[in-house]
């Protein structure tokens, strides 16, 4: 028995028993069911919570694998440092116990007048290696953080203005 149906639409006369009756072919239920699995292992491989994958921790192991782009990147987003004036530059005092604080902690491996020794001269422009001018505030950090060929740290023995004073007499050493 046919279902008998209202005249809504002209396109009820074209659809034939036979039409509807066909089953899905084999194809599409197989993308069907093919998406569906994809779609479970895709949820559960790339869900933080299942796997324990980031994208912040794989930016890390791969940055591990290369420092030379890691350094790179670490340049580009760190933000650039406040360049520190000075406070004592000049100071007549302050060069005087700068002088005294360096007799007493640095000659003996830069020399009495920074000329080097052990350590490197202070007198000309090469610092780290580089010749190049220097900031106030780069002696500064070199004294207060050490440096990788030798120097002790000094920030913990001295106060700021103590290593200001060190910088300020180190600047009259310099030709």
């Amino acid at each position: 028995m046919r279902p008998v149906y209202e005249d809504t639409d002209d396109l009820r006369e074209f659809e034939t028993e036979e039409c509807c009756s066909r089953p899905i072919p084999k194809g599409w239920w197989i993308l069907f069911w093919g998406l569906i699995i994809w779609g479970i292992y895709y949820i559960y491989a790339y869900t933080p919570a299942f796997t324990g994958w980031s994208q912040e921790k794989e930016l890390q192991e791969e940055l591990a694998k290369d420092p030379v782009i890691a350094q790179r990147i670490k340049a580009k987003t760190e933000p650039a440092p406040v360049e520190e004036k000075n406070p004592l530059a000049g100071d007549v005092k302050a060069i005087a116990l700068g002088k005294e604080l360096y007799v007493k902690n640095c000659a003996a491996c830069h020399g009495a007048n920074g000329e080097g020794g052990i350590g490197p001269s202070l007198q000309d422009k090469v610092w780290l290696g580089t010749e190049r001018e220097i900031t106030d505030s780069e002696i500064f950090k070199i004294i207060a953080k050490g440096t990788d060929k030798g120097m002790p740290p000094y920030e913990a023995q001295f106060d700021k203005n103590a290593i200001w004073s060190m910088v300020s007499f180190i600047r009259t050493l310099q030709k």
